[in-house]
Order: structure tokens, then sequence, then C-alpha cells
């Protein structure tokens, strides 16, 4: 029996999520981080996020996915309280 598509709908799983990638390029990592490709490359030069480069005498970095989104999750309290600090100030002066 040729396979039809209701035939491979019922077959099939259920749709996963994409399988997470062990690396990511800066691009991506800026992307996840909220800022510049320079900021992430400035974060790999002070040792905040640990990268290498894939091929020998390349220009492209590659960054640990987990490390980077690690360094997401810490970096975003300091800024939601700095935020949420600036909000009450302004309330304050409201009144």
């Amino acid at each position: 029996m040729p396979a039809t598509a209701s035939n491979l709908a019922t077959t099939m799983p259920a749709s996963q999520p994409p399988p997470v990638s062990l690396f990511m390029s800066t691009l991506d990592a800026a992307r996840v981080l909220c800022m510049s490709d320079r900021s992430v490359r400035n974060l790999v030069a002070r040792g905040h996020l640990h990268a290498f480069r894939p091929c020998i005498g390349g220009r492209k970095f590659l960054l640990y996915s987990s490390e980077v989104m690690a360094y997401a999750r810490t970096a975003q309290k300091p800024a939601h309280d700095a935020a949420m600090a600036n909000v009450q100030r302004l309330r304050a002066l409201i009144g």
C-alpha cells in the first residue's frame, strides 16, 4: 500500500523540537544574549565565555551552547533587578 499523507500522519511521531546544537556561532550567541557580535567576542576575550576556532587560521569562533545559555540566565537577573529599581525610582518621582 503506498504511503499517503494520512498514513504518514498516523505513523510518524509527534513533532519534536529540533535538537539543540552543541555549538553556536558568535552571531547566534549575540542573538541569544541580545548584544552585538563584537560584544560576544569581547566576552570571549575577557574569559567570560569560551570559544574555539574550528579551522586553523580561520576567523570564525564557535561557542558552547550550554555555556552561552547559562551566561544568559545569570546576565538577565542583574539586568532585570536594575530595570525594576529604575521603575521603582520613576514611580517614586511620579508620586
